[in-house]
């Protein structure tokens, strides 16, 4: 699932690259605020870093409460 979500974040990096790119470039203006162009990048890349630290936290979770498990459950008297 994290491969999924990455290469969607890297996807959307390269689609907003040449929009960036491009839009100014075949319009003939500067785009608005470069500065939020940079901003958003950022956001995403945190976005991207934050989602894979949640599917490994949530991972390193599963795999701890299964290990707590007894191998064979005690049933009582």
């Amino acid at each position: 699932m994290v491969h999924t979500n990455l290469l969607i974040v890297w996807l959307l990096f390269g689609f907003m690259g040449a929009a960036y790119y491009l839009v100014p470039e075949e319009a003939g203006v500067e785009l608005h605020s470069p500065r939020l162009a940079r901003i958003l990048f950022w956001v995403f890349a945190a976005a991207g870093v934050l989602t894979v630290l949640a599917y490994l936290d949530r991972a390193l979770l599963q795999a701890g409460a299964l290990q707590r498990q007894p191998a064979v459950p005690d049933h009582g008297p």
